[in-house]
């Protein structure tokens, strides 16, 4: 579960979209590669957006992701285990909701996007608590008087690995 603030940027207007509340479920797996290196893939349903200036945007999106995590040497289970993690994301919008109502985005904005992750967190035995920053890379905006709009978002992810 991922709890957090996401917004859209632009490097076009003289103004930065307000942040909403964000909202991720999914899930995650770690596979240990070597005594410091972790390939973490994962699945998530997203529920992100922005504040725009027609209002507050909501995205519902599918995203896979997979993160490479820099570890700190684990000698026993009952040690923390802290890391810095790097990878990159490709988010699938279906639906989107503007001020709560039904909102057909394809006119104005793409389906898909992709983008970077990066974040610090620690391991304790099963449970696994960090901050990611997702940096998107796409225009999202079909309307190019907009100029190029990116997504931008932080996320205090939880895992509980089973």
């Amino acid at each position: 579960v991922n709890l957090g603030k996401s917004h859209f940027y632009s490097k076009d207007a003289f103004y930065d979209n307000k942040s909403v509340f964000a909202i991720e479920a999914g899930l995650a797996a770690k596979i240990k590669m070597s005594r410091f290196l972790s390939l973490q893939p994962g699945i998530m349903y997203e529920r992100t957006g922005s504040q725009t200036q027609y209002g507050k945007l909501q995205l519902n999106s599918v995203t896979p992701h997979i993160d490479l995590l820099l570890t700190t040497p684990a000698t026993d289970i009952s040690r923390p285990v802290s890391f810095l993690g790097f990878g990159g994301y490709y988010r699938y919008h279906f639906a989107a909701s503007l001020e709560g109502n039904s909102f057909d985005f394809e006119e104005q904005y793409f389906k898909t996007e992709a983008g970077l992750r990066a974040g610090l967190g620690i391991q304790y035995r099963k449970t696994q608590l960090s901050y990611m920053l997702e940096y998107g890379l796409d225009n999202v905006s079909k309307i190019t008087a907009d100029g190029d709009i990116f997504s931008r978002g932080g996320f205090i992810s939880v895992i509980r690995y089973f």
